[in-house]
């Protein structure tokens, strides 16, 4: 999904398109696929690609949004150590930022109540994954690692500690959306 705004007015949507991502394929047919919806997009509300200033997107991983590159996204093929940011730049030759999904939802929301003088905001989300942004005083914040509020991978019994947690033994792949499918599937098979 993206949408197109005027700078300054991130609210005030002058386009809002969705189109299916492509998660098997990997970062640069998505960035394809994103060329051509968005040439779609732009043809349909007469709007021209000179008109954009600068692009942003929001990864469901963790990221390092000083250089927009994506550390560790388990649910899309190939995009770990993508530098999205910088393949965004190359590619729409504007300002590129690359921000974990979860923190862009968190400062989205700050922004949207700032005027009722919030300090602090923590959002919480359970989908794919599991996790929570964390505004503080305006400012995102997001660990020495990039993973503050990553409650995805928290070490759900003893028995997992010193393992290989991966199969069954985190937070998210039990209580998440692909963890509760396969329990459903598991117990009603």
């Amino acid at each position: 999904r993206f949408g197109l705004a005027p700078v300054g007015a991130p609210a005030d949507l002058m386009l809002d398109h969705t189109f299916q991502t492509p998660a098997a394929e990997g970062p640069a047919y998505f960035l394809d696929c994103l060329d051509r919806e968005l040439d779609l997009a732009l043809s349909s509300a007469a709007l021209q690609r000179s008109q954009i200033k600068g692009v942003s997107c929001a990864l469901p991983g963790i990221t390092n949004a000083a250089t927009g590159t994506a550390i560790f996204v388990s649910n899309l093929r190939g995009w770990d150590g993508f530098e999205l940011a910088k393949a965004l730049r190359e590619r729409f030759g504007v300002v590129a930022l690359g921000e974990y999904d979860v923190n862009a939802a968190a400062y989205g929301e700050y922004v949207q109540h700032e005027a009722d003088q919030m300090r602090a905001l923590v959002y919480f989300t359970v989908s794919t994954g599991i996790a929570v942004g964390i505004v503080l005083g305006g400012t995102i914040w997001r660990g020495v690692h990039h993973q503050a509020g990553e409650l995805g991978f928290f070490i759900t019994e003893p028995e997992h500690l010193d393992t290989d947690w991966q199969p069954n033994g985190c937070l998210e792949l039990l209580s998440a959306g692909v963890g509760l499918a396969r329990q459903w599937t598991a117990h009603t098979n």
